[in-house]
């Protein structure tokens, strides 16, 4: 892949916004156009009042990522040559910093502007959520956890429901890819992604985005529930190697987390009884932490005492068990049966468990 430095095309597109609150004036742009195999990275200076102005060049609509506060924070917007692009928002609330000036971007403004009370509620429960995980250790805290986490699914539902209304009245509008993979893609349930990907028509099926949603997708559907569990070999901490055939002939449940993580907390307890409570001839466990320094992720198995096999794979996110499983998030679980066929993810224990005794 080549990359450059500014762009010096006869016709261009023009970009010029506002971003209120930024703490870091440096802004950066990536453009990248698969098709021409060519990303373009530049870097602007907003003014005190968060103006900036920058212009680029693209023969075809692409998407222009515009990273801020030290790549912390950003937004997306689609150009094309001879396209004047406005922008403007609060560096707070990403999800409803607004773009116009082309069919993409305004359809997706008016999106953002129909949602924006669900857009800013789920921005607040996040952030208390977060909030409260880093400032309080205290039991109470701990217990309203579900309590969030309910309320943010909510939100999410409804903005699910919105943007299949949205792809059921623009199939063939750019904007539809957007909504995809920002609300519908469901790691958990790839073959009802795949039903929206199938109502995109015209041109946009060979957009890059397009393409790329179906091959992320195509591969979900590979560990899916009911698809058959990838093969695998890791050493566990004793440096035995372990592969899906030391499990065969019984339950098995694969789970990743990380010492850093601290919503992994409350699911390791969770582990603990279960394993306690359902017998070994039935369900074995494995475990996959994320952790670079393996020493963090033994202090965490000794404390909660974790007595089930565990791997500490230091590749972190690059891991070779997080791309074959799928893995986007932690803590994550993944539930195979005897004939090592997966039949959950992201189970609660109390449905693993009747899952593993209902036999």
């Amino acid at each position: 892949m080549l990359f450059f430095f500014s762009c010096t095309g006869k016709e261009s597109y023009v970009i010029e916004g506002k971003i209120t609150g930024l703490q870091n004036a440096s802004l950066y742009i990536v453009v990248s156009n698969a098709g021409e195999g060519v990303m373009s990275v530049d870097t602007v200076q907003a003014e005190a009042d968060g103006k900036f102005l920058y212009s680029g060049s693209s023969g075809q609509q692409v998407p222009v990522v515009l990273y801020m506060e030290e790549g912390n924070v950003w937004t997306t917007v689609w150009a094309r040559n001879r396209d004047k692009i406005s922008i403007a928002g609060d560096v707070k609330y990403p999800e409803l910093i607004i773009a116009g000036g082309s069919e993409v971007n305004d359809l997706l403004a008016n999106f953002k502007t129909e949602n924006k009370s669900l857009l800013k509620e789920k921005r607040k429960l996040t952030d208390q959520y977060s909030s409260d995980i880093e400032e309080s250790d205290s039991l109470d805290t701990k217990l309203n956890y579900s309590d969030y986490e309910s309320k943010i699914l909510n939100v999410d539902h409804q903005l699910r429901d919105k943007a299949e209304k949205f792809i059921s009245d623009h199939p063939a509008s750019i904007a539809s890819l957007v909504l995809i993979q920002d609300y519908l893609m469901d790691e958990n349930d790839p073959k009802q992604t795949q039903t929206y990907l199938s109502k995109i028509t015209g041109d946009i099926t060979q957009n890059e985005l397009y393409k790329k949603l179906v091959r992320v997708n195509d591969k979900l559907l590979l560990t899916e529930p009911g698809a058959k569990a990838p093969d695998f070999m890791v050493l566990g901490t004793s440096k035995d190697s372990i592969q899906l055939d030391s499990y065969s002939g019984k339950y098995f449940l694969l789970t990743f987390a990380a010492s850093w993580c601290e919503t992994c907390d409350k699911d390791n307890e969770d582990l603990v009884a279960l394993h306690k409570e359902i017998n070994k001839d039935k369900l074995e466990m494995l475990t996959i932490s994320l952790d670079q320094d393996s020493a963090a992720w033994r202090s965490v198995v000794k404390d909660k005492k974790m007595v089930w096999e565990q791997v500490v794979d230091t590749d972190g996110w690059s891991s070779d068990m997080v791309s074959l499983y799928n893995i986007t998030k932690i803590p994550s679980n993944i539930l195979i049966n005897r004939e090592s066929i997966i039949v959950g993810r992201n189970l609660s224990t109390d449905s693993i468990k009747k899952v593993v005794t209902i036999l």
